[in-house]
């Protein structure tokens, strides 16, 4: 009786160590920003809240899709995705060429009711606009709503979660650079303005020699 339990105890032995051999974990690589994105994507980034009688009307956190930020979420995108040198070089291109053409940002944005999350909306309770060394102004040429659910743009822009909408709006440069004296010349500053009945915000980005627009 004791050899045919020391067999049955052996042969569930085998079974669990070959088991386990078997359903052992998939190791995979986790992907974490490295310092160098991290720090630029803090040093472009503002973050505002609006507040009516004491109470929350609007939290927003904004990117501005600079040069210097271009370059750095490019070489993170290719990091992540693995991209060859060819590839790489073409996506950063186009980023540069883009940074040339207009003033973008990615903006994530709560609002305490949801219908006043119409920002992309013609006739919005919400106007937008940006302002150009405090003086100049400029409408948006583009205000698109992206899917707040987007792994991507969650891992590149932390500040995104489901509770929040994301939208992208851009601003052409070319009427700035149609302007006699402002054709190759960096802003001193730039600053986004979205204002309405509900109040208003203002973010505000400073350049210097060695942080370009």
């Amino acid at each position: 009786m004791l050899r045919g339990r020391s067999v049955i105890i052996f042969f569930l032995a085998g079974m669990t160590f070959f088991g386990c051999r078997g359903l052992g974990p998939i190791k995979g690589i986790g992907h974490d920003l490295t310092g160098r994105y991290r720090s630029e994507l803090n040093h472009w980034t503002r973050q505002t809240e609006i507040y009516n009688n004491f109470n929350l009307v609007l939290s927003l956190a904004a990117t501005y899709q600079s040069g210097p930020f271009r370059t750095a979420h490019a070489e993170e995108y290719a990091r992540v995705f693995g991209l060859k040198e060819a590839d790489k070089n073409k996506r950063l291109s186009d980023q540069l060429e883009a940074a040339d053409s207009a003033y973008e940002f990615l903006f994530s944005v709560y609002v305490s009711e949801r219908r006043w999350d119409d920002f992309e909306t013609k006739g919005s309770m919400w106007n937008i606009f940006l302002k150009i060394n405090d003086k100049e102004r400029l409408y948006p040429e583009e205000i698109v709503k992206l899917k707040g659910n987007d792994a991507v743009n969650r891992y590149f822009y932390p500040y995104v979660s489901p509770w929040k909408s994301i939208y992208r709006i851009r601003f052409s440069k070319t009427p700035m650079k149609e302007q006699a004296g402002i054709v190759n010349k960096m802003p001193d500053g730039i600053t986004l303005v979205i204002t309405g009945v509900q109040g208003r915000a203002e973010l505000n980005w400073t350049f210097n020699a060695s942080k370009e627009g």
